[in-house]
């Protein structure tokens, strides 16, 4: 029990006292600078205050005393892991109407099919929006014919398929509203637009 390990290494009763597995010198120095003890028996359950690298390292969960604080919780890859964030985030933002991307990078699971299928959609178009970025830097120069390019100038059948692209993803819902559902890129667009280099 806590209180007589604390009685046998000379500790007033009152004292707090933590664990620590994995090389956490931050946490150390700040609960040392607190007053608190620390329990260098890894396997010991006389603690108030746990650290681990390892969920495992905590032991069972549910033999924790009450009085017993981990950093750990149930399910915390939700928030721990990038995918859990990200998934988290675009299902909790989904209730309320918030736009993730505008105040956390674009992110995808690559393990779910609609996620990947998301992921190639989002590299198509950003590519038309870098392709038309390119031709704004090269001051608007459009190549002539196909001969000859030293990838200084785009042809104009590129530039208009991007263009139109981005013309479609800016469009106002209520104007598509009535017409079917299509690709944001068609496949024929993307066959025109993926050799192109954007250097």
């Amino acid at each position: 029990d806590l209180e007589d390990w604390k009685r046998r290494n000379g500790l007033a009763p009152e004292t707090r006292v933590f664990c620590i597995t994995g090389a956490f010198p931050g946490i150390r120095k700040a609960l040392v600078a607190r007053g608190w003890h620390e329990n260098d028996d890894k396997q010991s359950k006389c603690w108030d205050l746990k650290y681990a690298l390892w969920q495992r390292d905590l032991g069972e969960m549910g033999e924790l005393e009450e009085s017993q604080v981990v950093n750990y919780f149930a399910r915390n890859a939700e928030l721990t892991s990038k995918v859990g964030l990200c998934n988290s985030l675009y299902n909790c933002c989904t209730l309320d109407r918030v736009d993730v991307d505008s105040f956390y990078p674009r992110s995808f699971d690559l393990t779910s099919p609609p996620q990947a299928a998301h992921f190639v959609e989002d590299f198509k178009l950003t590519t038309c929006r870098c392709l038309l970025r390119r031709f704004t830097e090269l001051e608007g120069r459009v190549a002539r014919d196909l001969e000859g390019l030293t990838g200084k100038a785009y042809p104009r059948h590129v530039l208009q398929i991007a263009l139109d692209v981005c013309r479609r993803q800016a469009r106002d819902v209520d104007d598509a509203l009535d017409e079917a559902p299509m690709a944001a890129i068609s496949e024929e667009e993307w066959m025109v637009l993926k050799d192109w280099s954007l250097k």
